[in-house]
């Protein structure tokens, strides 16, 4: 948590992702965005400036003191310990400094296709450090097996082959990840974390799926490359194995 001075008093405020949770983060995905904001963070991240420029020009005055501070002000609420009636009271220029200081990051990620992070000059995609397990809520939870292959972590490389039943979970999980988003990601975590030595049923992962709701934002993006990373190495798989079969023919 980071510290935003209002008045003089000073707030805890969200600035990194492992000061949110799959649910918090949620909410602020689920807060309705004015849509001149998003059309100006969606030219952000296809890096078109003239498309870019032509939104600021048709931004009104309105949009700039009402519309866009309204929003930041719901999502400051979410990500911070700021009282909502000083949230009501202050400037709109101090809600969108505040605003884009420590919080873009997690609304544009919402639109983005990889989770972002920023600095003082600005977003850039987020460096997930890969564990091979972490402790939450008392336990400790593990990453499918891995290999580090030049500073590279390969997911699965040791695993042995799924059983029916998990790689259905997995397959249903994915499919549910591509067409809900987010409220998929908690089953996601539900397949693919255990604790050492357990095996796969399908009463833990629902189990599993509830918990990890609430399981920080930072431990979750590693289950996602961990997903993406296994997605890259089973299409290689493929493509060599379809190859080799061209050639034999």
């Amino acid at each position: 948590m980071g510290t935003a001075e209002i008045n003089g008093v000073k707030y805890p405020i969200y600035v990194t992702w492992s000061d949110l949770t799959l649910s918090k983060f949620k909410q602020v995905i689920d807060v309705p965005m004015p849509d001149r904001l998003r059309q100006r963070w969606q030219a952000i991240l296809k890096k078109d400036d003239p498309l870019y420029q032509k939104i600021i020009s048709e931004t009104t005055y309105k949009e700039i003191v009402k519309e866009f501070p309204k929003y930041y002000g719901e999502i400051l609420a979410l990500c911070s310990d700021i009282p909502l009636e000083v949230i009501n009271r202050i400037d709109w220029r101090v809600r969108e400094q505040l605003f884009n200081e420590y919080l873009l990051k997690f609304c544009i990620t919402g639109l983005s296709d990889l989770p972002l992070d920023q600095d003082k000059d600005g977003l850039f995609p987020l460096l997930v450090n890969m564990e091979e397990s972490f402790e939450y809520k008392g336990e400790r939870y593990f990453l499918p097996k891995q290999l580090d292959r030049g500073g590279t972590y390969i997911p699965l490389v040791d695993e042995p082959i799924l059983s029916f039943s998990e790689a259905a979970d997995i397959e249903i999980a994915l499919h549910e990840w591509a067409e809900k988003g987010i409220d998929a990601i908690a089953q996601i975590a539900g397949v693919y974390l255990r604790k050492e030595g357990e095996l796969h049923t399908d009463e833990l992962v629902i189990e599993r799926t509830e918990l990890f709701k609430e399981l920080p934002m930072d431990k979750i993006w590693m289950v996602f490359f961990c997903v993406v990373m296994l997605g890259i190495q089973s299409q290689i798989v493929i493509q060599t194995y379809s190859k080799i079969q061209e050639a034999t023919k």
